[in-house]
């Protein structure tokens, strides 16, 4: 997990979630530096309750799924059996007496009548007014044909439609889940025109048909379209559910998410997830559900999904992940150049252990530095008569021996990487992790 680069929501750092292996210590700075920073000086600020994670999906990751989820169940194929034909002769002319008979009469002319080709094109997801619901549009192209024994050729007409449905969060007392509701034509959306111009009482023929498809279509499209439309966004929303669960496996234990409940902001789904940390035995050490501790849930901005891990939830998974040790760096030895730079800052403190060897080491979650045994409890009583120790002073330099000595051992532990199959499963190879200062974000990697 390396690599930097400037934020576009306000991240102080970004990172490669699957690098190669590197000595670089500058570059083995990852997410994990989220958890040790956390371990070593965060102050989480109190808010409204959070859930453990968000998966916040764009319009674009909900318009490749439920396009693969209408290809699943044959969409295409439903327009292409439209019972053009049979629906006019049940229902003339909408329920019009006059054309009706009109409808009747030349139905008994028509020798056959139905689709000879249909497309779905792009779909669309829109926000509704509120911003609490998506518009879903899918566009329809078909071409239909029929003869007559007057005709000698096949007539044929393009047909442009557009089946709508909402989709919205319907709470009940399990909770609250995702729906797709009032699907039906789209108002205005229908257009009919031939392909081709023949003679005049043909094409005042094909002029009627098409006047009497006109209700027809609309119809078909609830009747036939609609019922597909709902079955494949419900094997969407059951496919979401499915990949928000499946286990991170972290090296004695895995992690896992569940849905808590969905949202809709704007043009964007959030599943609120809790979440769940078990041992190798399948056993759950820990619950992340609902909590004061603040998430700050950062806008997509042009990224096709974000999954924004709380600050407590990414701790705990990195605790299982480097367990505790004792770490210590002789700096005199190891970083010399830095041992000279921390004498330098003690030297303003106390000039006989601004001479001393310096050590610093971690115990649990405590740094610890250490100048030949001396404590900081004892510079300080040494030089009351001089002035408060002032831990300012050594600041800077206890950050860069953090960056050089600290992070590249503990980041190192975690080489093996972690893989998140959610990465995957919404149509991506690789994601990249930035920080905020509650979270942890991850976000498809750029190519």
């Amino acid at each position: 997990m390396t690599g930097t680069s400037e934020s576009k929501r306000g991240i102080s750092r970004r990172f490669r979630c699957l690098p190669p292996a590197t000595t670089d210590p500058r570059k083995m700075a990852g997410p994990w530096t989220f958890a040790l920073c956390g371990l070593l000086a965060a102050t989480l600020v109190r808010a409204t309750l959070s859930p453990a994670a968000v998966l916040s999906l764009s319009p674009e990751v909900i318009e490749g799924k439920l396009t693969q989820k209408l290809k699943d169940h044959d969409a295409v194929d439903i327009l292409w059996r439209l019972p053009l034909l049979s629906t006019m002769r049940e229902k003339p002319a909408g329920g019009n007496p006059i054309l009706g008979s009109l409808v009747t009469f030349l139905m008994k002319y028509i020798i056959w009548l139905k689709v000879t080709s249909a497309n779905i094109l792009q779909l669309q997801i829109q926000p509704s007014a509120d911003g609490q619901e998506l518009v879903v549009k899918v566009p329809l192209d078909m071409a239909a044909g029929f003869n007559m024994p007057l005709v000698k050729s096949i007539v044929e007409m393009h047909m442009e439609t557009e089946a709508q449905a909402i989709i919205r969060v319907e709470t009940s007392e399990r909770g609250g889940t995702l729906v797709l509701r009032n699907c039906s034509n789209s108002q205005g959306s229908l257009r009919l025109s031939l392909l081709r111009r023949f003679s005049f009482l043909v094409n005042s023929l094909a002029d009627k048909v098409m006047s009497f498809l006109l209700p027809t279509l609309p119809t078909l499209v609830k009747s036939q379209l609609c019922p597909v439309i709902e079955a494949a966004f419900e094997d969407m929303r059951e496919d979401l559910l499915r990949l928000v669960r499946v286990p991170i496996s972290l090296s004695s234990g895995h992690l896992q998410f569940d849905l808590l409940s969905p949202a809709i902001k704007h043009d964007v789904i959030q599943l609120h997830l809790q979440a769940e940390l078990s041992d190798s035995q399948g056993k759950v050490t820990k619950w992340f559900n609902e909590s004061a501790v603040s998430l700050t849930m950062p806008t997509l901005e042009g990224e096709p999904f974000s999954l924004t891990i709380r600050q407590d939830v990414v701790n705990a998974a990195v605790a299982t992940l480097v367990p505790p040790e004792e770490l210590m760096v002789l700096l005199d030895y190891v970083l010399p150049e830095l041992a000279l730079r921390l004498k330098s800052s003690i030297k303003v403190i106390n000039e006989k252990e601004a001479s001393s060897e310096a050590q610093f080491y971690t115990k649990g979650d405590q740094l610890t530095l250490n100048l030949n045994e001396i404590s900081a409890n004892r510079i300080h009583l040494m030089n009351s008569g001089i002035g408060l120790f002032d831990p300012e002073l050594l600041k800077d330099i206890t950050a860069e021996m953090l960056t050089s000595a600290l992070l590249p051992n503990e980041n190192g532990k975690l080489s093996s990487r972690i893989p998140v199959s959610m990465v995957k499963a919404l149509g991506f190879e690789a994601a990249s992790c930035s920080l905020t200062n509650d979270a942890l974000v991850v976000t498809p990697a750029s190519s």
